[in-house]
């Protein structure tokens, strides 16, 4: 799982969440990401700026590209914090699972969560949950308790020491967005993709333009060392996609609707080598291209190459 945190102006409360959420993601890809606004205003000029309601300030891009699960620790200051702010208006973080930690040192907190966590589902976000925490007594082992309990019920399958918990539990499967594969600019199919609200599994359903619905039921799941990608076959008049498991070193088998049969290896850059024939096959990540367009033309793919 690609796991990231992101955290602004919460200090060695900060450190200590930070170092409590990586033991739980040690066999996960985790980054840890500290907003870094353009502006510098110095501690009472942000503190200033916190009483403004609704007040944002830019910050630094963060790259969420195969973004899985992303934790936001942020400050309680007057009535909101700026930066963090800023990166959820410039940030696009729809259909993407969002845990929400908000340290405080004193004061009222009851409507500081409930207006940020607006803020993060009006964006579009899955907000799995939330949780205040008083600065002073984050490093108690009563708060550490509370912590655990709080992600252990907001995301079950992450408790520690139960990796494989996902094998034995019944998926809350809950759409999170689609992918659309145009042919210069026309739609020819769409791949839905849905996700398990509890073990963070990606669940893919491909619906071709001009064809009829799957008539099973039910998602297919895939190994959990493969990840979901589209491949692409574009010829000069058409483009078929299909999603699919894979990983690097894993062989495909493909026949393009002409008949004409291809194998592939998947790369260590999870590509795909085409080569030179009438057609265009390509590969691409389902976490990389969530509710975004893939144009698959053929003259656009023949440019680009």
């Amino acid at each position: 799982m690609n796991v990231i945190v992101i955290h602004y102006g919460t200090g060695r409360s900060g450190s200590y969440l930070i170092n409590r959420i990586a033991q739980r993601h040690e066999k996960d890809n985790l980054d840890v990401v500290k907003l870094e606004p353009l502006e510098r205003h110095g501690f009472y000029g942000w503190l200033a700026r916190s009483f403004i309601p609704g007040l944002k300030a830019s910050v630094k891009p963060v790259d969420l590209g195969g973004c899985e699960l992303l934790y936001l620790i942020a400050p309680k200051w007057g009535y909101n914090c700026p930066p963090v702010n800023g990166f959820i208006g410039s940030h696009d973080l729809k259909g993407m699972s969002i845990i929400l930690i908000v340290t405080y040192t004193k004061g009222n907190i009851s409507g500081y969560v409930p207006r940020l966590a607006r803020r993060i589902r009006g964006r579009g976000a899955d907000l799995l949950g939330t949780i205040a925490l008083k600065r002073e007594e984050i490093l108690s082992e009563a708060l550490t308790t509370r912590l655990r309990t709080f992600l252990d019920e907001v995301a079950p399958s992450l408790k520690e020491g139960s990796a494989d918990s996902h094998h034995y539990h019944h998926h809350e499967i809950v759409f999170i967005g689609m992918i659309n594969v145009n042919r210069d600019d026309y739609l020819q199919g769409v791949v839905d993709v849905r996700r398990c609200r509890q073990c963070r599994k990606l669940f893919c359903e491909d619906r071709r333009y001009s064809e009829g619905l799957k008539p099973d039921v039910g998602f297919e799941e895939i190994p959990d060392d493969e990840q979901w990608a589209i491949l692409t076959c574009t010829d000069i008049k058409r483009v078929f996609m299909q999603s699919l498991p894979v990983k690097p070193g894993k062989r495909l088998e493909h026949t393009c609707k002409s008949g004409e049969k291809h194998e592939f290896t998947i790369g260590d850059d999870w590509s795909i080598d085409s080569g030179e024939g009438d057609t265009v096959h390509r590969l691409y990540m389902v976490r990389d291209y969530l509710n975004r367009v893939i144009e698959a033309g053929y003259y656009k793919l023949r440019l680009l190459k």
